[in-house]
């Protein structure tokens, strides 16, 4: 998952979110080769796992985290295991976005081709929902 282990411990079956507003390497990496950028979604990812919902573990969870920075998560698959629940996953390709070959991109350029693959990301998402997602209508691509 592109946000790491924060972006593992919101994970929650049937709900889309991921964190990729912060992360801009990708973007600047693909500036400096002028490699193009590939927006790519995997439906089903997020019904894999659970997380715990038990109060006194999400409290030692926060503690954890305000105290050494680490986000642990505890995924629940089948029944209490770390099993992943059973669920068919479909990977959807977007059409790749051309980015100028710069040695040295400004911040204004990477942010603007950040914007760029946020939004296509979405589009994708949006395009494909109907048919791998339940109750597509209530559902939206959430990007923090």
């Amino acid at each position: 998952m592109v946000g790491g282990l924060r972006e593992c411990s919101k994970c929650r079956p049937g709900r889309y979110e991921i964190i990729l507003k912060p992360r801009k390497g990708f973007v600047r990496l693909a500036i400096k080769t002028g490699t193009p950028l590939v927006p790519v979604f995997t439906f089903g990812e997020t019904d894999l796992y659970d997380q715990t919902s038990s109060p006194v573990l999400l409290r030692i969870q926060e503690k954890i985290f305000h105290l050494t920075g680490v986000n642990l998560c505890i995924p629940v698959g089948r029944g209490l295991s770390l099993i992943p629940r059973r669920k068919e996953l479909i990977t959807v390709v977007g059409a790749p976005i051309d980015v100028p070959k710069v040695s040295e991109p400004s911040q204004h350029l990477i942010d603007e081709y950040h914007n760029k693959y946020m939004d296509r990301l979405i589009r994708l998402f949006e395009e494909h929902k109907h048919k791998y997602v339940d109750n597509p209508e209530a559902i939206k691509l959430i990007i923090v």
